[in-house]
């Protein structure tokens, strides 16, 4: 039989043949055959689902991001922590004990498995570190340290005080004490060439702990005496730079107070002038983090300041350019004091050394006066 909707076409020499139309045969004939839509559809199998899928696609949208959780980072409990320590102490017990240290932390990198067994691994490593007080403790328990803060959610500076604070009960040597001081310094504020990779205080804002770290360094550096390593001018600098970090950590804390609420203010209202200037004057005239703190004074418009952040971040390519960046920054120099002072002038150096070798004669010696300067005060 032919469906109602095909039209007969005639063709020369016989008679008419019917046309398809633009329905597929097989719903055609199930039409026909008297089957109604709900059966059609069911033959359809899981097809008839599609425009369901995606229409629930178009609501959902695209997959939501990996939810950044802490989970499987956390601290196992006490109670677990105590039965596997209890269990990895009996499989060791036959070392030596000075040897324990430096196998506690082997075995706990190597453990991959049992996260609650590196955990305990590592905790033994820094504890029984912190109580040795010889040549390797030092290194090793805040190597352990390092490793809890990469593997579980602990806090590295906290865990640094914490463990010094041990170290400076069982260190005994004057050249370990010295060491030790010195430990305690770059975790304050940084060594310069681990500034950039090395967790700090200053880089951390966390001026609670760095003044603990300060009471740790000056009670261990009472304890240096001159020796085969360390001499009569060792001590000495090391003397000064502990008063020296003493002195800028005050100064940094109270300006960081000061500016805390602005940095509180960002947070949720970006674009507040004030809060821009606040912040952006802190980061950059304080902590000398001019890389976050440029965008911020930009974007608060003072008259002074926004127009010199802009210029910086155009990134000014000639040698005169740079002279001209410098100079202004020099020049705001002259009108501060204490860190900020200094934090400007360094930042004029910054761009004086980048003009030094594309300028000549009086230009030239005259910013390497200026760098020298600079260089000279650390």
């Amino acid at each position: 039989m032919l469906d109602s909707r095909m039209k007969p076409v005639k063709l020369l020499g016989g008679p008419p043949v019917p046309r398809a139309s633009s329905v597929p045969s097989c719903i055609a004939r199930i039409v026909n055959k008297g089957v109604d839509m709900k059966i059609a559809l069911s033959r359809l199998g899981w097809l008839r689902y599609v425009p369901l899928l995606a229409i629930f696609c178009l609501i959902l949208g695209c997959p939501a991001a990996k939810e950044d959780t802490k989970k499987g980072r956390e601290v196992p409990d006490a109670e677990t922590l105590a039965a596997k320590k209890k269990e990895i102490l009996e499989l060791f017990k036959e070392k030596d004990p000075e040897d324990l240290p430096k196998i506690f932390l082997e075995k706990g990198k190597q453990t991959k498995d049992d996260l609650v067994a590196r955990c305990a691994l590592f905790e033994l490593a820094r504890d029984y570190a912190a109580k040795g007080g010889g040549a390797d403790d030092i290194d090793h328990a805040l190597q352990a340290v390092d490793e809890l803060a990469k593997s579980f959610d602990v806090d590295l500076l906290e865990g640094k005080r914490d463990t010094i604070g041990k170290l400076v009960e069982s260190v005994k040597s004057s050249d370990l004490n010295y060491d030790l001081t010195n430990e305690s310094l770059k975790l304050v504020d940084g060594a310069e060439k681990e500034k950039k990779t090395q967790q700090n205080c200053v880089e951390s804002d966390r001026y609670d702990i760095a003044n603990a770290l300060l009471d740790f360094a000056e009670a261990t550096r009472k304890k240096v005496k001159p020796s085969k390593d360390v001499s009569e001018d060792d001590i000495k600098m090391l003397e000064a730079k502990v008063a020296a970090t003493k002195k800028k950590i005050q100064e940094m804390e109270k300006e960081f107070e000061s500016a805390k609420p602005a940095r509180d203010t960002l947070e949720s209202k970006p674009d507040t002038k004030d809060a821009n200037l606040t912040w952006g004057k802190y980061l950059c005239t304080i902590k000398g983090d001019w890389e976050k703190g440029l965008p911020l004074l930009e974007k608060s418009e003072d008259p002074e300041l926004a127009p010199l952040a802009k210029k910086e971040l155009a990134k000014p390519g000639t040698g005169d350019e740079q002279v001209k960046m410098g100079d202004e920054w020099w020049g705001l120099a002259d009108k501060e004091s204490g860190m900020a002072r200094q934090q400007l002038k360094k930042r004029a150096v910054f761009w004086y050394k980048k003009a030094e070798s594309s300028v000549s004669g009086f230009t030239q010696e005259r910013i390497r006066k200026c760098i020298r300067e600079v260089e000279a005060k650390g």
